[in-house]
């Protein structure tokens, strides 16, 4: 397995103690024994994820950072759904905004853990839930009926929703600590000339291009740009990493102990307070 852009074993264990701090949402924030059960839980959960990511480089053999479509057995069917897709995002935004990244992981934007938990550091990033960990939330999915049925073809997807970055917005360079995982990424709405769009995979520049996924691996070092004046969306979709027997069996038990990390504590029940509040939120402006 290439370690092209990866963090080495202290580093990781730098990165897991404050991501376990920064990514405690604020309603766990209420008093200090939660607070550190809650800080400590994330510590366990991440320590986990990285025993994972040590045997899946030891011995998961030389996986690609890049991964083609064709290794994806329920690839066709998101892209044969892309035109649906994109008529039920399209009719959504018309109505209300996605929310901001950090408000889904229960942090408020304006803070220092809310910028740290949705690194961008030029403009807004949006995310718009739709399955976490086998769990639907209807409120957002009632308005993707084709879309739900499309993804409903993605067996072992552990999180699944839409991803938007603002007009001329930016997510910083950063590394998930979690090679057990592949990200697939069907562009929607990719809006302006072309490259605009781009996602960075180490040393990659990749563009997004409406209808083609782009699907990597997210423990590789990888940072967004949307220089366009309007809203750029993706479909994204994080899956497990297809290996062999039995180190397989090992990385389902770790993705499946993510959902207890502090940054999905609760996530499904945010994601339809969220929903409910469609209403009373500020949709992006595009810039002139």
């Amino acid at each position: 397995m290439t370690t092209e852009n990866r963090q080495g074993p202290w580093a990781r264990f730098t990165e897991i103690r404050s991501r376990s701090r920064e990514l405690i949402a604020a309603e766990d924030r209420t008093g200090w024994r939660h607070e550190q059960r809650m800080y400590l839980q994330g510590i366990v959960v991440l320590s986990i994820v990285g025993i994972n990511s040590s045997l899946i480089r030891r011995f998961g053999g030389d996986l690609p950072t890049r991964w083609s479509p064709s290794r994806i057995p329920w690839s066709p069917v998101i892209e044969k759904a892309y035109p649906e897709i994109r008529s039920e995002l399209e009719s959504y935004l018309a109505r209300t905004a996605i929310p901001q990244t950090a408000e889904l992981s229960g942090l408020d934007p304006e803070t220092e853990e809310g910028r740290n938990a949705a690194p961008a550091d030029r403009g807004i990033w949006r995310s718009l839930m739709l399955n976490s960990h086998g769990e639907i939330i209807e409120e957002n999915a009632r308005h993707f009926p084709a879309t739900m049925a499309a993804i409903g073809a993605a067996k072992g997807a552990t999180s699944i929703g839409f991803s938007a970055l603002d007009a001329n917005s930016h997510i910083a360079s950063h590394v998930d600590p979690n090679d057990g995982a592949l990200r697939y990424a069907m562009p929607i709405l990719t809006p302006g000339p072309p490259a605009s769009s781009r996602l960075r995979i180490g040393s990659e520049l990749v563009s997004f291009e409406a209808g083609h996924p782009v699907i990597f691996d997210i423990s590789v070092s990888h940072e967004v740009w949307n220089d366009s004046d309007q809203p750029r969306v993706l479909l994204m979709i994080e899956t497990q990493l297809p290996l062999r027997a039995p180190i397989r069996w090992f990385n389902r038990v770790a993705q499946s102990c993510y959902r207890f990390h502090p940054s999905y504590n609760n996530l499904p029940q945010r994601a339809r307070s969220l929903a409910l509040a469609e209403a009373t939120r500020t949709k992006p402006v595009p810039t002139s």
